[in-house]
């Protein structure tokens, strides 16, 4: 039987397959692989917690970078905003790494921004959308702290977008 079907409940992958492995390299396969079957599962937290063991472990931005925009595609858009903003602010350490350090096309330097500025920049306003409509005073207080967290995490990263002050804006609405 497969390991998600062996242990359904309180799965501890990286150990697991860490003792298996022969090398390296097996290991961060089988890992790279095993995030994507919980992904066909839709448990999407185990999928970033496996990217991001998998992204600790490989030396390549490039390979890091690819395997989260695909993943990204994937979740839905509703579930994507229960992605941290600490693994989003990875991931774009990467991504800043992949375009600074390697020799990438003009065309693939745009497309990588493009996909970014706009994932973020939805995460933000999405979450924000959102934390509008909140009744509950205690949700709507941690929606508009993930939405500035989201927001800031956009500035930080792409602050000579055209979006620039609309996000601006938005901050200062959270805070109020």
């Amino acid at each position: 039987k497969a390991y998600t079907e062996v242990y359904k409940e309180q799965a501890d992958p990286v150990t697991y397959y860490a003792q298996l492995a022969p090398n390296e390299l097996y290991f961060q396969e089988v890992i790279e692989k095993l995030a994507f079957r919980y992904m066909d599962f839709k448990k999407y937290d185990m999928t970033i917690s496996l990217l991001r063991t998998f992204a600790e472990r490989t030396a390549s931005p490039q390979k890091v970078v690819l395997l989260y925009q695909d993943i990204l595609v994937r979740i839905p858009p509703e579930k994507r905003l229960e992605i941290p903003t600490k693994e989003m602010r990875y991931l774009l350490e990467k991504y800043r790494q992949w375009v600074t350090y390697y020799a990438l096309s003009e065309n693939d330097k745009q497309e990588s921004y493009a996909f970014f500025e706009k994932h973020v920049r939805e995460l933000g306003t999405k979450s924000h959308d959102i934390a509008k409509k909140e009744s509950s005073p205690d949700k709507k207080k941690k929606l508009l702290l993930r939405t500035i967290d989201f927001y800031k995490l956009y500035l930080s990263y792409f602050g000579t977008s055209r979006y620039r002050v609309e996000i601006a804006m938005n901050i200062g609405d959270s805070y109020f």
